[in-house]
């Protein structure tokens, strides 16, 4: 891993209605490695995630992206370093189910521009490493949850992204095939040398990354 942090958080803090929900949080991530972050439900965990991707703004603290402060940009240059930065997986896919499978891997290249042949390979391969290759022309009512969550994650990756930001990605799946979609996550950000950072409750999962948090009362710790 790289020595600098490619996300950094310094003294980052949150409130709602005035009940604080981040504290003076400081956390990093690095080039190639898996976090995960647990906590109670509520606690702030998705708020978190926000925070960092700035898809929410903090009361308070900074937020660096590859060394560079970016609270102070503008609206629109903070969307377009979003979108280079950051892939995300959610518990709820998200698919367009009026597009086949390919179509919806390539639909955050499509929002972006033209796609050009070697953006159409790149997600053809994300789709054999993720073992449903042979399903890219179905329609997503066809496909089982565990397969509607590996084309979410092949979305994720298709932007090449620095960081993977999954919440509770394998909330709707039973344990078995939860464990083989976080090992197959891990494995194919690692082949994309991409971060992934773990939203989940499932404390068997958050024992499987590199590195696990654990969010209360406004602080994140270490475990």
């Amino acid at each position: 891993m790289n020595e600098n942090p490619i996300v950094e958080l310094r003294g980052v803090g949150k409130s709602f209605k005035g009940c604080s929900v981040l504290k003076d949080v400081k956390f990093s991530i690095f080039r190639g490695e898996s976090i995960s972050i647990c906590g109670a439900s509520g606690v702030g965990k998705t708020t978190l995630l926000n925070i960092i991707s700035l898809l929410e703004q903090p009361d308070s603290g900074n937020i660096f992206w590859n060394g560079e402060m970016v609270l102070n940009r503008r609206a629109k240059d903070i969307r377009s370093l979003r979108s280079a930065m950051f892939g995300f997986v959610f518990q709820n896919h998200n698919l367009i189910h009026e597009l086949n499978v390919i179509e919806n891997v390539l639909l955050p290249l499509k929002v972006r521009g033209k796609i050009s042949k070697n953006d159409t390979n790149f997600a053809n391969s994300l789709l054999k490493a993720a073992g449903i290759e042979g399903k890219k022309d179905e329609t997503i009512d066809v496909l089982s949850g565990g397969e509607r969550q590996r084309i979410a994650l092949a979305r994720s990756l298709v932007n090449k992204p620095s960081v993977i930001l999954a919440d509770e990605p394998t909330g709707n799946l039973d344990e078995d095939n939860a464990n083989r979609a976080l090992h197959l996550m891990m494995d194919i950000c690692k082949l994309n040398n991409s971060s992934l950072l773990l939203i989940t409750h499932n404390q068997q999962l958050a024992k499987l990354t590199d590195k696990t948090f654990f969010l209360s009362s406004g602080g994140l710790s270490p475990q």
